[in-house]
């Protein structure tokens, strides 16, 4: 968190590419993938920073090994008593925001439907909130 997306490509050692069309404007919010792979993991970057990592695939784990598919008790007993549940804003009270705050101003979300993860994010706090990613 807080690199920008040139420094984590270094870091990564593989290049993250811009999820738009060449000349887009990357002034504000934008996506940023690993190989031009867009259904793993996706940088979420503002003002030239990462504030934010998806993970789509079922394959990659969140801290305390969580993965997609999981069911939402194991984020309950990987984080005991650090879990605040939220109403999920498009599913009702079958789906549910597990937000875990692990350090000030940072956080993972796990969004759950009828108890099952269904997607996971961390970063900063604010970032992760966001519903629609960068929209």
């Amino acid at each position: 968190m807080g690199m920008a997306p040139n420094e984590a490509s270094k870091r990564l050692g593989i290049p993250l590419t811009l999820a738009g069309p060449p000349g887009e404007d990357v002034s504000g919010c934008h996506y940023v993938y690993p190989d031009g792979k867009f259904n793993e993991v996706g940088f979420m970057v503002e003002a030239g920073r990462i504030t934010r990592i998806d993970i789509y695939s079922k394959t990659i784990a969140a801290s305390g090994a969580i993965h997609i598919g999981d069911d939402e008790s194991f984020v309950k007993k990987s984080f005991p008593g650090k879990v605040r549940e939220e109403i999920h804003p498009y599913i009702g009270k079958d789906g549910k925001y597990l937000i875990v705050e692990l350090k000030p101003g940072y956080a993972f979300v796990f969004e759950t439907d009828r108890g099952k993860i269904t997607a996971l994010r961390g970063g900063k706090l604010a970032s992760v909130m966001y519903i629609e990613g960068c929209l």
